[in-house]
């Protein structure tokens, strides 16, 4: 089914989870292998917005807990069955930002923190090579082919995410989506800090829109009016580094 006037390349509201739909999986990837760790993985990804590689290459060092900032300057990506640490998409480094607490009510603010603390002294004793804020269970960087088999296909089937053949309506990717709906409609960030690729803040956003986060309850997310871009996935670029 179309609407008219609009291109079949645009996200519709049904195609995003809500608050609550966030939590959910949260809470389902909790009773996992690894328990809260997932739950703060899926919940990073929902508010912040980076994408899988960005995420599993995420170092402590990226993270400005005071300003509530992340640095995005790596990705990891898998091609012919090897991962290689390179630049962001399109070489395009930024920052973005992620709330105290989620609409659903989840501390993100103080489980990130004490994830990095932890993190911290991983990285010390040696079983953290990188200081990666979600690592692989052998302290590496996670294949996705790898989470989605061991992690999530569990999570997906408790929440009614996706069934037992992987069909559904809502995938990791999607939490990219939330991210830009809750910037936009619950936070009341302004559309042009969205150049380019609405569901990512960039660099370059000024003091009163973090000075309007400070103080923002992040209560519900709205998504009745919106339409974002889709985009195709990114290839590998030569420059990369091998891991």
């Amino acid at each position: 089914m179309t609407v008219s006037g609009e291109s079949a390349l645009w996200v519709g509201p049904a195609e995003i989870p809500s608050g609550s739909d966030i939590g959910k999986l949260g809470r389902a990837l909790a009773a996992g292998l690894h328990g809260e760790r997932d739950e703060l993985m899926a919940s990073t990804a929902a508010y912040s917005g980076l994408r899988w590689g960005e995420l599993t290459a995420l170092t402590t060092g990226q993270v400005d807990q005071a300003g509530r900032v992340i640095t995005v300057d790596r990705q990891v990506i898998e091609v012919a069955g090897h991962l290689y640490t390179e630049a962001p998409k399109c070489r395009k480094y930024r920052k973005t930002i992620y709330p105290r607490r989620t609409p659903d009510g989840y501390p993100l603010v103080g489980k990130l923190a004490a994830r990095i603390e932890q993190a911290t002294a991983e990285h010390e004793a040696g079983t953290n090579p990188l200081g990666l804020i979600f690592p692989s269970p052998t302290g590496k960087h996670w294949r996705s082919s790898n989470f989605n088999r061991n992690v999530l296909k569990r999570a997906y089937l408790a929440v009614g995410w996706r069934d037992a053949a992987g069909h559904g309506k809502w995938t990791w990717h999607s939490l990219r989506y939330v991210f830009c709906t809750t910037a936009l409609f619950t936070w009341k960030l302004d559309a042009g800090v969205l150049p380019g690729d609405p569901p990512v803040l960039v660099s370059g956003w000024s003091a009163g829109v973090r000075s309007s986060l400070a103080s923002h309850s992040y209560s519900a997310i709205s998504v009745s009016a919106l339409r974002t871009p889709r985009r195709g996935r990114s290839r590998h670029r030569r420059g990369g580094h091998r891991v």
